[in-house]
């Protein structure tokens, strides 16, 4: 292999009679550093694509249940109206059992 000192006369002269060389080169390096780029971005690109489908599915199982939690609340509303209705029920049979009571006991006392 030959060794070139800097002030080379050869080394100058091959320079300058390739001078397209060193633009192919830069070329290339442009070129490989912009695919990568591209890659990267092709990459974030289905990422992002994957995610918005999650995204997609949780929002639609989301929706789902806040429908059922909404039946839920109402159904629980029905309950309560039923259980308020047969408490009432069962204090207004409890005064009739009382007031039977009472008559009995006076009758047993006549």
């Amino acid at each position: 292999m030959e060794t070139t000192k800097p002030g080379n006369p050869e080394k100058i002269a091959q320079d300058k009679a390739y001078p397209e060389k060193d633009a192919v080169k830069k070329a290339r390096i442009t070129a490989v550093v912009f695919g990568m780029i591209t890659s990267v971005a092709l990459i974030c690109l289905v990422y992002a694509y994957v995610q918005k489908g999650v995204a997609d599915e949780r929002l639609k199982r989301a929706n789902e249940l806040e429908t059922k939690l909404q039946q839920c609340e109402q159904e629980a509303m029905r309950q309560q109206k039923i259980a308020e209705y047969n408490a009432n029920e069962a204090k207004r049979q409890q005064k009739l059992a009382d007031d039977q009571v009472r008559n009995g006991k006076k009758y047993l006392k006549k």
